[in-house]
């Protein structure tokens, strides 16, 4: 179902202003130097950078922009932030090639906690019991070649502080909100024998709903992990409301009242670059959190 967006005159003007620059800033990425930068890098308004670490940071207002490599055989990856007045843009690009099939990253803007550090005035931890809403409005743009998934990944947490690991989560919710037409569509764990799928339409959007009930890391401690696959792709999204989704999660036991809304990160799991021309951007990004 495509949702109708109603942009007021200064959205309008920002993003005018955004496609002014498009070409430049297009220009500045491909010209860039494929070298490791520091750890985090802090930037202001206006700003224009970008960083190819391997685990590299850009920190812009409420968000840590993260290149995040992670997964096996990667290639290169220059992720970009990009603002100036009214408007900010972020965005991948990347030449990694099929190998073994995997996921090779997840550049990602997170608002809230990702491993130990917490972004700038997020709003975040919020507990379950005082969370009373959570929209989000995100505009992309999306490739036509390459392999990618086009996700939210939201944590929940049994402590409003986990520290440097996951070993604290509760329960992680994946909301795709599109993917490439060659993309497998269950994601990373689509084998896996301990899932089950269900249909059901939330909030007015219909999903397909696959459970994981026993995901684990290195601790061996296990938590749900709930993927929300929309029927119809999209990428343009205008105060998506996120908490039918948590009570869809609560009401079946998988979220408790206890627990803390701790990390939402919008980004792309990217399985094929296609050498460089597989380009994954974000015009907009913006969350409400009450």
């Amino acid at each position: 179902m495509k949702k109708l967006i109603i942009l007021s005159f200064s959205a309008l003007v920002a993003f005018s202003n955004l496609a002014c620059k498009s070409e430049e800033l297009q220009d500045f990425i491909t010209s860039s130097t494929k070298k490791v930068s520091s750890a985090r890098i802090d930037v202001g308004n206006p700003h224009n950078t970008n960083t190819s670490g391997q685990y590299a940071t850009i920190w812009y207002d409420k968000y840590i922009i993260q290149n995040n490599i992670w997964g096996s055989n990667p290639a290169w990856q220059n992720t970009w932030s990009a603002a100036g007045t009214g408007w900010w843009a972020y965005g991948v690009s990347s030449g990694h090639v099929n190998g073994t099939g995997g996921i090779k990253s997840f550049p990602s803007a997170v608002r809230g906690w990702v491993y130990g550090q917490w972004s700038n005035n997020s709003g975040l931890p919020r507990q379950v019991s005082g969370l009373n809403g959570c929209n989000f409005s995100w505009n992309t743009e999306t490739a036509t070649t390459g392999r990618w998934n086009q996700i939210l990944d939201i944590y929940f947490c049994y402590d409003n502080n986990p520290g440097g690991n996951k070993n604290k989560i509760s329960c992680n919710i994946l909301l795709q909100t599109n993917q490439s037409s060659n993309y497998y569509w269950n994601g990373w764990n689509q084998n896996n024998a301990n899932q089950t799928v269900e249909y059901h339409t939330i909030g007015g959007v219909e999903y397909t709903v696959v459970i994981t009930q026993d995901q684990e890391y290195s601790t061996g401690r296990k938590y749900p992990w709930i993927n929300f696959h929309r029927k119809y792709g999209t990428n343009s999204m205008s105060n998506y409301d996120l908490k039918p989704l948590f009570d869809f999660c609560r009401n079946r036991g998988w979220i408790k009242t206890t627990d803390y809304l701790i990390s939402i990160q919008n980004g792309w799991e990217i399985v094929d670059g296609n050498n460089g021309n597989s380009k994954l951007k974000s015009n907009a990004l913006s969350h409400n959190i009450w």
